[in-house]
């Protein structure tokens, strides 16, 4: 047989011959921010060895180990892969990658789930978007436990064939929401479905309304997630989050500052360092509501950093902490 075709840096211009006999790894509906484990076996289908330097993820949210280093001809490896679901609702596809020694490209195995919560917006997937300033969207309950609407961002939702006041608690509705009223600047960039369903007490729906103004630019230094969504936060007391930032690294000495346009709570950052996994800069951040305050709570808030500056959105549902349930506090 002909030498396989080499590359300039002297490895086989191609990928591995491994072949995977399992099917693509699909962790099916799950929800956000959970850890998910399963395993994809390739075969070497080739005539020599082959010998894994390095298995891994498309990015940090996605990790993948071998069970050998060395694969004969016609052997068997698998690979363990786990996947944190983003927090985002909708589907999800990444790649591990697989490089061998010897080979110019790796091999990429493809992994699917959809994130989301017991309660869908319009059946999942693609369709969890908001993109008129006027319109409705359909919650189900993906296990058929009724449960009821409290607000959409803050407002009271306007049903369709469902009287609150009459008629018992549903497993679906068709909601509507009104942004009309609101100026270009106050357009949502994410829209907040809060119920009182166990594990669906606020919906983060992203929203892609033409005119909404975008807080962060992919380009510039900003944060990994535009946007937090704390759940349940106490009355009269602050309560701690953190976000990560990317495009700029930690320089001792530089100087933050940070401040809440919104008179309903003052935002402060009490810690700044490298974070554990990844690079950028992990913020701790304290959200102190405004005395007294109840109700749902949005604030933009604006962080400098020298000359950078960029802004995030934080939603919280402000209620006397001894009515607060553990489900209604979110992780992130």
């Amino acid at each position: 047989k002909p030498a396989p075709a080499r590359a300039a840096s002297g490895k086989i211009n191609t990928s591995p011959p491994f072949e995977q006999v399992t099917p693509m790894l699909d962790f099916g509906y799950r929800k956000p921010l959970s850890f998910e484990q399963g395993i994809v076996t390739l075969v070497n289908m080739g005539e020599e060895p082959l010998k894994i330097e390095t298995t891994r993820g498309e990015c940090a949210c996605t990790v993948a180990t071998a069970n050998k280093e060395i694969v004969q001809p016609g052997e068997s490896v698998d690979l363990l892969i786990g996947l944190e679901v983003p927090p985002e609702l909708g589907p999800v596809h990444k790649q591990v990658i697989v490089t061998v020694e010897g080979y110019e490209f790796p091999f990429l195995t493809s992994i699917q789930a959809e994130s989301g919560l017991p309660v869908r917006v319009n059946g999942g997937g693609r369709a969890s978007i908001v993109v008129d300033r006027v319109g409705t969207m359909t919650l189900d309950s993906i296990e058929g436990r009724p449960f009821k609407v409290i607000s959409i961002n803050g407002r009271e939702p306007i049903y369709t064939n469902f009287n609150p006041e009459r008629d018992r608690p549903r497993a679906q509705y068709v909601v509507g929401y009104d942004f009309s009223d609101l100026a270009i600047i106050d357009t949502p960039r994410r829209v907040i479905v809060e119920t009182d369903h166990p594990g669906a007490r606020m919906i983060d729906v992203q929203a892609m309304i033409a005119g909404a103004v975008p807080l962060s630019l992919p380009h510039k230094w900003r944060p990994v997630r535009d946007h937090i969504v704390m759940g349940s936060i106490p009355m009269d007391k602050p309560s701690k989050t953190i976000m990560v930032m990317t495009g700029k690294p930690l320089i001792p000495g530089e100087k933050f500052t940070c401040r809440s346009r919104s008179l309903d709570a003052r935002v402060d950052i009490v810690g700044a360092y490298p974070p554990q996994n990844g690079g950028g800069i992990q913020i701790d951040l304290k959200v102190t509501p405004r005395g007294g305050f109840e109700g749902f709570l949005h604030a933009i808030v604006d962080i400098t950093l020298e000359n950078d500056a960029t802004s995030l959105e934080i939603f919280a549902r402000v209620m006397p902490e001894e009515l607060i349930t553990p489900d209604a506090v979110r992780p992130h």
